[in-house]
């Protein structure tokens, strides 16, 4: 009889343990993914560069040791709370920052998200490329 109340317990945390996990992971559910092609140009030249083409989204020159920053204005457009993360992908990824990140918009709210590129002095002179995703969840509690 032990035995068997020690297969029904183990079973019934089994159990619970999946209930938690998958409430946890549910609290999300993603709306979208937009993909911004993004780039910047790491110089030892101090000299100041723009790019205002709308084709992607540009931090333009800047000195190695220097950086960029960008800024967006988010906004919840839909009758229902939801969490945007930002992150980036490709060669620009570990120069990236998102400010604040994530973020928690009620409906009809607006925030701004600074995004900065940071040419540390130990990067190479070059063009950095990459995208930049905005990830929109629909945050349900």
């Amino acid at each position: 009889m032990k035995k068997n109340q020690l297969v029904l317990l183990m079973v019934m945390v089994a159990l619970t343990a999946a209930a938690i996990t998958y409430a946890v992971h549910s609290l999300f559910i993603r709306i979208e993914v937009q993909k911004i092609p993004t780039d910047a140009l790491f110089s030892y030249d101090y000299g100041v560069g723009f790019n205002l083409n709308k084709d992607r989204l540009h931090f333009g020159r800047m000195p190695i040791g220097g950086s960029g920053t960008r800024y967006i204005t988010l906004e919840n457009t839909e009758n229902f709370r939801i969490e945007i993360r930002i992150s980036s992908e490709g060669e620009i990824r570990e120069f990236f920052i998102a400010e604040p990140n994530p973020v928690v918009l009620e409906p009809g709210e607006i925030a701004n998200v600074n995004l900065t590129v940071n040419a540390p002095s130990s990067a190479s002179p070059g063009n950095y490329t990459g995208n930049v995703l905005i990830d929109v969840r629909r945050k349900l509690l």
